[in-house]
């Protein structure tokens, strides 16, 4: 597999693929310009990719943060015939019930309960748990420790912030952002 970008979830991406099992066989990058990144070979930019039939045969994640740019490189892939695996950590917990789309992340220690369905290119950090009979669309984000409460629907591109929680019953449209649920101050400024 391949993944596209180099910032932080690319890193992280990484990480967890090798954690996984997964082989990584390079990154690709509109912006940086090194031959490498951790280790592993920086093979050219996004549009090198695309044509390189090769390399979208084995499969890619797009390692974009922003849902709405994720999208929008997905989008852009989506007339090639390019396969996108999930990523999930080994020590994630997912119940033998719960279904999921491809090429989403899930970190460590998070948590997708009884009968849920997650679709595709979300991203679940530690600590995150979706407890029960949730609906979850394609392209969201579940920060640190945020918890969505049973029977809860959740729109494409939401964005569920630290330490938030939704609470059950809920029907998040698209485009959804919760903010965190307490955020520390140091000399007045928001940390």
């Amino acid at each position: 597999m391949y993944i596209l970008g180099t910032g932080i979830l690319g890193e992280i991406a990484l990480e967890t693929s090798l954690k996984a099992g997964i082989e990584i066989h390079g990154f690709y990058d509109d912006f940086n310009k090194s031959s490498e990144f951790n280790g592993i070979p920086l093979l050219g930019k996004f549009n090198d990719f695309c044509q390189d039939r090769s390399a979208m045969a084995k499969g890619a994640y797009v390692a974009i943060g922003n849902n709405f740019k994720r999208q929008a490189y997905v989008k852009s892939l989506s007339d090639l015939d390019v396969q996108f695996p999930n990523i999930i950590d080994p020590n994630a917990i997912l119940s033998s019930s719960m279904t999921l789309g491809n090429g989403n992340l899930i970190l460590p220690m998070s948590y997708v309960g009884t009968k849920c369905s997650l679709g595709s290119f979300n991203l679940i950090f530690p600590g995150a748990s979706i407890t029960h009979h949730n609906k979850v669309g394609d392209f969201c984000f579940f920060s640190v420790n945020s918890s969505i409460g049973g029977f809860t629907t959740i729109g494409d591109c939401c964005k569920v912030g630290i330490n938030s929680v939704i609470l059950p019953y809920q029907n998040l449209e698209a485009g959804y952002e919760s903010q965190p649920s307490s955020v520390i101050k140091i000399d007045g400024k928001s940390i």
